[in-house]
């Protein structure tokens, strides 16, 4: 069995609403890979971090982040792959609106910017 991904954390309350997503998206995917730890665990942290640097009107200085967005787009390309070969189609599509969840919180994020 791989290890749980190693969550960055924002605070207490942000690492349950991650690591809760997190379980309930891995859980879906019925992977046990460390690619499928990676990928959901870095897409939950990822959403809630653009959510949560949204919903206060901040940017929260985290030095892994670069690391973390590209776990995401590196897995994501893995586990739809997998979920494709395999003919997966239930898993594949969830990973997909997951990948699109990301992608919408981070535009939200990319708006702080401007």
């Amino acid at each position: 069995m791989v290890k749980d991904y190693k969550l960055p954390s924002i605070n207490e309350f942000h690492d349950r609403r991650v690591l809760t997503r997190y379980k309930q998206d891995l859980n879906k995917s019925g992977l046990i890979t460390e690619e499928a730890h990676a990928f959901y665990g870095s897409a939950a942290f990822l959403e809630v971090y653009y959510t949560h640097c949204k919903s206060t009107n901040k940017i929260h200085k985290i030095d892994e982040l670069p690391r973390i967005e590209e776990d995401f787009k590196k897995n994501a390309e893995v586990i739809l792959k997998t979920f494709q070969d395999k003919g997966k189609i239930l898993q594949f599509n969830h990973a997909k609106e997951i990948i699109k969840r990301v992608e919408d919180t981070k535009r939200l994020f990319d708006s702080l910017n401007k």
